[in-house]
């Protein structure tokens, strides 16, 4: 009952359809944005043809008075005086015809209101001579110029006459500067294009959105809604800023009207789309969103929301079912394989003890033999220390120290069946309670004295040491070292994990069994290596700590 209850209360997904196909209030609206915009962009086009008009008519009167200034500039140039000066290394020769080429020529060019002044500089003497209405000329050294890069734009490049425009900065103002040089000397006039009559005037109706800007570059883009004009080739740009579109349009009574019902139209539209969104569009944005969490690998994510639509509620419903589904079948396998590998992994800790115990036995039988009870006596009671160790419940790990203590036992054992054997140890203390796979030195200590019963004086080093790698995690390091050598053919296949499956192994069974079970243990993040060093055999293992154990 109550679940009838909730699916008549529920909405079908058909009926809002219709509804929203029913909304032709969409193209209405498109409509009359559309005839709006029009009559804007019409309004707006003709604002700025005005302006770029405007913009012309500045920049055509600033390039004239530019041209003229570089005719009287160059009329002078082309006189003896500074001729003289530029080719002048004597400082008085210099500032002589610089003096009396700098005043005639600033006296002709003070009818110009876009001239600010002149800077003449001779590298060669290390003076400048600065002609502006508020400072007296005089030669003075380079080094009391604030801006040296100016002096830098103005060194000349070749011995011949040149002339360019550049913009240059003296006394924390910018200039368009016309630059001649010859030889030593540089001529700079200083020119300002705001100072040109036609400019002011339309700066002044305009107020701050009219200005000038020097760049070498194109400006197009150095604010919203530029009109940009530049003044012939000079690196000066006339901009015309905005701050928005509507302060070039003026609206009349026919675009106030469609104003206003095109924002009626919009409300109605937001209310529309809200109720929809809420309805059917935020329902589906929560399914887009548990997807992701899906495919991201989060298989406990589950959808806790109602919706009000039947469909899309039975849909939910239907995707958290798929979920728990799927995570019972994954913790089926997973719990397969981990009785599947515990099972390899018991059975080959099993493989290696009787190994182990058989090469005891026959060592024992050995000394029955040639009649010595006491040194079998002694060698029963350490004997039995040892297996207290190996007959212990399986299990996955040990720990550094128990490991080390059982490789002691083990070379006392021997020591009662061999020539002297010397062990040493060097254990740094932070490694003795990290976790380890049993058997594992202690099988390259066995393998040491195996094949070094043999000599005379046989030396083990048992090193075991923590290492970081370059990502920051930490790995026990342990090296058994025993004198000898090894061929370097069974060199080659100790190294070689991949030369048969160490299960099927007929020889090196410890060996073969400890790189199976570090590959169970820890994959592909362990190393086994071996090799011979200053005349010691080295059996090299690294696997990786357990965090837990550094912690203990």
């Amino acid at each position: 009952m109550y679940d009838k209850e909730i699916i008549m209360n529920q909405k079908r997904l058909e009926p809002y359809t219709k509804r929203l196909l029913l909304s032709i209030i969409l193209p209405l609206i498109f409509l009359s944005i559309g005839l709006f915009g029009y009559t804007i962009y019409r309004n707006y086009e003709h604002n700025v043809v005005t302006i770029q008009e405007k913009e012309k008519s500045v920049s055509d009167s600033i390039a004239q008075q530019i041209n003229h200034i570089e005719s009287q500039t160059m009329h002078h140039v082309h006189q003896s005086d500074f001729l003289y000066f530029s080719n002048s290394s004597d400082l008085h020769k210099a500032s002589h015809y610089g003096i009396g080429f700098s005043s005639n020529l600033f006296r002709d060019l003070t009818n110009h209101a876009m001239f600010r002044g002149i800077l003449l500089y001779n590298y060669k003497i290390e003076r400048y001579y600065l002609y502006k209405s508020d400072i007296n000329p005089g030669a003075k050294k380079s080094s009391e110029l604030d801006n040296q890069k100016l002096l830098q734009q103005l060194t000349p490049t070749t011995n011949g006459l040149q002339k360019r425009y550049e913009i240059v900065q003296l006394d924390d103002t910018s200039y368009l500067a016309l630059i001649v040089t010859q030889r030593y000397g540089s001529l700079a006039i200083l020119i300002s294009p705001t100072q040109n009559e036609i400019f002011q005037s339309f700066a002044n109706v305009e107020k701050d959105k009219f200005t000038a800007t020097y760049s070498a570059d194109d400006v197009s883009n150095i604010s919203n809604h530029p009109i940009v004009t530049k003044v012939n080739d000079f690196p000066i740009y006339l901009v015309y800023q905005s701050p928005n579109l509507f302060d070039m349009v003026h609206f009349d009574l026919f675009q106030i009207i469609i104003f206003v019902l095109i924002i009626g139209l919009f409300v109605f539209s937001i209310v529309m789309f809200l109720y929809l969104q809420h309805l059917l569009i935020s329902p589906l944005n929560y399914l887009s969103k548990s997807f992701g969490q899906i495919s991201a690998g989060d298989y406990h994510y589950r959808i806790t929301r109602k919706s009000d639509i039947y469909e899309i509620d039975q849909f939910y419903t239907g995707f958290n079912q798929m979920l728990d589904d799927i995570r019972d079948a994954e913790n089926e396998s997973h719990r397969q394989q981990m009785d599947a590998a515990q099972a390899k992994l018991q059975y080959l800790q099993l493989q290696i003890r009787p190994h182990f115990y058989l090469n005891c036995l026959k060592n024992i039988n050995s000394l029955a033999e040639l009649q010595d009870y006491k040194k079998i006596q002694t060698l029963v009671i350490s004997l039995s220390d040892y297996f207290r160790y190996n007959f212990q419940d399986v299990k996955n790990f040990v720990t550094v120290r128990e490991e080390l203590e059982a490789v002691q036992s083990y070379v006392d054992l021997c020591r009662c069946l061999y020539n002297e054997i010397e062990l040493e140890f060097d254990i740094e203390s932070e490694v003795l309670n990290a976790k380890c796979l049993p058997l594992s030195i202690l099988t390259f200590t066995e393998n040491a004295i195996k094949h070094g019963a043999e000599l005379k004086d046989l030396i083990i080093k048992v090193t075991t040491r923590l290492e970081v790698d370059t990502d920051g995690d930490v790995y026990v390091v342990s090296e058994v070292a025993n004198t000898g050598t090894i061929d370097e053919e069974t060199l080659a296949l100790l190294n070689d994990p991949s030369e048969n499956h160490p299960i099927y192994r007929k020889n090196g069974v410890g060996i073969a069994n400890v790189r199976y079970r570090m590959w169970l243990i820890y994959g592909d993040h362990y190393q086994l290596q071996f090799e011979n060093r200053d005349g010691f055999v080295i059996s090299r293992l690294r696997f990786p700590i357990h965090i837990d154990s550094m912690q203990k």
